[in-house]
């Protein structure tokens, strides 16, 4: 193995040495060992990498260094400034950790007030490093606080943030359960009666989208039910625009006339007046047949 090939591995085993120590330190929450390995282990990178260009500087090997060359050094600062910055994180998590175990300290001994002044900056600002579980015991005491001061505002804001989030909330406080239940059935009323909205808009979508020849069509069956020899009915060339008004809401009155054979097998002209209406789905609906 040539000495550049010693010195590329050299770096390599730098670089998975340094991911090992980033996974065990961060991935693993070993919190404090890992933020001291990964601290460690980044000013070790810092110091070696500039002994390291210095070196091969003075050396004067000519073109690039190999390190630059073969992407070592770029990997390494890439891992480096990722790690610290999830170590910086870690560092944060533990900060809010912390008061928000002093938060719940502060509730249990009956200082609603701190406490909920304490999780409402730990919701609004760090709600990432706080996790689900805290996230909906932090939510639910500052709803159960806000609801006991009879701000129904901040309480009604702070249900909405739940509930838009999907999250099941659990109180210790009773009149803070029996709000919270009453708002998701205001939600819930809420919702039911959107659908039926939208469901309504859609039905009078549909129907406005029926036309007086559709009408034209149906009252011909319609009037044929009425008649005693239904295969004889002859309707002739009678118009839509001649024989329908529209009434409006899906409501048609149709006049017109159909030659048939009668019992005797005499062929007679009748009129009729029909009322219908569209009701969606390809359904309509006969109000009236009057033979004219």
């Amino acid at each position: 193995m040539s000495q550049d090939e010693q010195k590329i591995g050299k770096w390599g085993f730098v670089l998975w040495g340094f991911i090992i120590l980033m996974v065990i330190g961060v991935v693993g929450e070993l919190r404090v060992l890992g933020t001291v390995l990964l601290g460690g282990m980044a000013l070790a990178c810092i110091v070696l990498l500039a002994i390291k260009s210095l070196r091969m500087k003075m050396v004067n090997m000519g073109g690039a260094p190999i390190v630059l060359k073969h992407g070592t050094k770029r990997w390494l600062l890439f891992v480096m400034i990722f790690s610290l910055l999830m170590m910086g994180m870690k560092i944060d998590e533990r900060g809010v950790l912390g008061e928000l175990k002093q938060a719940h300290a502060a509730w249990k001994n009956g200082e609603h007030e701190k406490a909920a002044a304490t999780y409402e900056e730990l919701f609004n600002g760090s709600k990432s490093l706080l996790g689900l579980n805290n996230q909906k015991i932090v939510i639910a005491r500052l709803i159960a606080y806000y609801d006991a001061q009879s701000n129904e505002r901040l309480a009604k804001q702070y249900a909405e943030e739940a509930y838009q989030r999907g999250y099941e909330l659990r109180f210790a406080d009773e009149q803070a359960a029996t709000f919270y239940d009453q708002f998701l059935a205001q939600k819930k009323a809420e919702k039911e009666r959107q659908a039926r909205e939208q469901e309504q808009l859609a039905l009078e979508k549909e129907i406005a989208s029926a036309s007086v020849y559709d009408a034209l069509s149906m009252a011909k069956v319609f009037i044929k039910q009425k008649l005693k020899n239904p295969k004889s009915a002859d309707f002739g060339r009678q118009r839509a625009d001649d024989c329908v008004k529209e009434l409006g809401k899906g409501w048609y009155v149709v006049n017109m006339y159909v030659d048939a054979t009668n019992s005797f097998g005499a062929i007679v002209r009748n009129r009729f007046s029909v009322t219908l209406r569209y009701i969606g789905d390809d359904e309509w609906g006969c109000s009236s047949i009057i033979e004219q």
